[in-house]
């Protein structure tokens, strides 16, 4: 099957259409074991995307986190799909350790933030949002980061999403004089069960390195892909990456 792919004065057209956004995505997973694949993200090994929407149970692993409790996160924002694939937001008042339970339900959730704080500025412990019907955690955000960092989005229901940009960084770990890694895009389209991939490279240095690609003709991404950044690196390794969806109603 040819690849859908967007020419340049398609891309000139699509800008000028109502509803056109850019959608900017990043993710690290600092610490990757040598020869272990992983997905970019704050929880580290592979990211598993739910089956069924849920309402999810937010918390800390920190008794500061929470309204009037202490000076860490108040108030955390969540950003993800409903069971429709439609976008939902809400604000959760935190709770510290104890879980507060989300008032929307989601199929997916890609990007969750500290909105408000106390004196520390930020989320003192890692906050979690787990799944209330499935053993997962669909977004983490680790101690002091105050907003996820997941190299994942969904292209909502009602959009088609065009990859245009994608990088990745990485960084030795603790030790470790050199390391390489082979790094990819995986996409999934609803509907499917296989997963392919986008663009696999290779990437290695002895202290920093960072590949980036503009895509000329962006490729196309159909309403309700997923799309997530994997690693797997020749010795411990720390890995950014990040890529630029250009998504408009279909």
């Amino acid at each position: 099957m040819a690849e859908q792919i967007l020419t340049s004065d398609g891309l000139k057209s699509l800008l000028q259409r109502p509803g056109t956004s850019f959608i900017e995505k990043f993710g690290r997973n600092s610490s990757i074991a040598s020869g272990v694949s992983e997905d970019i993200w704050d929880g580290g090994g592979i990211y598993v995307f739910p089956s069924v929407a849920s309402k999810v149970d937010v918390s800390s692993t920190d008794a500061d986190d929470g309204a009037g409790l202490g000076t860490g996160a108040l108030t955390v924002g969540i950003q993800g799909l409903d069971a429709n694939f439609e976008l939902v937001t809400e604000t959760i008042t935190m709770n510290g350790l104890t879980a507060v339970e989300s008032a929307n339900t989601y199929i997916r959730i890609f990007r969750m933030r500290v909105e408000t704080a106390g004196s520390s500025g930020a989320n003192e412990g890692v906050i979690s949002a787990d799944s209330q019907l499935e053993v997962l955690t669909m977004a983490q955000i680790n101690a002091g980061r105050g907003q996820t960092n997941m190299a994942l989005y969904t292209i909502p229901r009602g959009k088609i999403g065009f990859l245009k940009r994608w990088y990745v960084s990485l960084l030795r770990g603790s030790g470790t004089t050199a390391v390489a890694a082979d790094v990819d895009m995986f996409r999934h389209e609803f509907g499917t069960s296989a997963w392919r991939s986008t663009q696999p490279i290779g990437v290695q240095n002895t202290g920093a390195g960072k590949h980036t690609y503009d895509f000329y003709a962006p490729i196309e991404l159909p309403e309700k892909s997923d799309i997530i950044v994997n690693a797997t690196p020749t010795a411990i390794a720390d890995v950014s990456a990040g890529f630029t969806i250009i998504t408009t109603p279909k």
